[in-house]
């Protein structure tokens, strides 16, 4: 399987759950720029915020070895674990987050980097 298609199935996963409203891909994998030793970037909207059980559940569904388990911090929950060999950056944000940082990029012409790649993985 290639790292686009594990990473359909792993946002599939994390669709399941209620909280979710959407899941984006990022990084080399969205742009088919990808080899061996790429990692899957993917970002996890989520409508209210996401409890630890939340986050960790998909992560145990599909076997993943936890690597970095990061609270709430500047409007993002994150965390990085292994499964079959590959590993997946997670990026948790509040969709009304999302929105915020849109508006601050395109009505208030916001350059700050973090904004504008969050910006540019929601345009991929």
């Amino acid at each position: 399987m290639n790292l686009k298609e594990l990473a359909i199935v792993i946002a599939n996963v994390y669709m399941q759950h209620s909280k979710v409203e959407a899941v984006l891909l990022g990084g080399f994998v969205s742009r088919n720029w990808y080899d061996e030793y790429s990692d899957i970037e993917l970002f996890i909207l989520w409508r209210e915020n996401p409890i630890d059980e939340d986050r960790k559940t998909p992560i145990h569904y599909v076997i993943g070895d936890i690597i970095d388990f990061y609270p709430y911090e500047d409007g993002e929950w994150s965390e990085t674990y292994i499964m079959n060999g590959v590993k997946l950056e997670i990026s948790n944000f509040l969709t009304r987050t999302v929105q915020t940082i849109i508006d601050d990029v395109i009505v208030a012409i916001d350059t700050d980097l973090d904004k504008q790649c969050l910006i540019a993985t929601v345009r991929d």
